[in-house]
């Protein structure tokens, strides 16, 4: 994955200003390069460097379930239809489903199938500590309990 915060975060409190400062004097700061990139071992135990997917939306989570490859963006997961040895994907990806992105102050969604595929379990995160910013950016967050995750049907 190359991918970074997607940039939409308004900065409200001291803290995050002098994060942003120190996370772009260390390079960090610029937005990722929003693609998947394939690293495969070539004859020789060279390693073959591949731009797999590209034009993804700060992209972080994976799953392979048959011939599907799907990816989640901080926005919405999409897939791509994927073959075994490819070496790029330049299709563009089928929008799957939507996920919570107002702020994203928790921008990562992370993937995970279920053992059998017919599920996927993707991490939608809150988008704060204490609700500093209302509790209307929470919508569609963390529910009552505290459950941040959410559970998709991958058919």
């Amino acid at each position: 994955m190359e991918s970074n915060g997607p940039g939409t975060e308004p900065v409200t409190t001291p803290k995050q200003l002098i994060a942003g400062m120190v996370k772009n004097q260390s390079g960090k700061g610029a937005k990722g390069g929003n693609r998947i990139t394939l690293l495969r071992k070539a004859g020789g135990g060279e390693w073959e460097k591949h731009v797999f997917i590209e034009h993804l939306n700060s992209p972080f989570g994976v799953q392979l379930i048959g011939g599907f490859l799907y990816v989640a963006n901080t926005d919405g997961i999409v897939r791509f239809p994927y073959q075994a040895g490819e070496t790029s994907i330049t299709v563009p990806g089928e929008a799957f489903t939507d996920l919570p992105s107002t702020i994203n102050h928790h921008w990562t969604k992370a993937l995970l199938a279920s053992p059998d595929g017919s599920k996927l379990y993707v991490g939608v995160g809150s988008n704060s500590n204490i609700t500093e910013n209302g509790l209307d950016v929470e919508y569609r967050r963390a529910d009552d309990v505290g459950n941040t995750v959410w559970r998709v049907t991958s058919q």
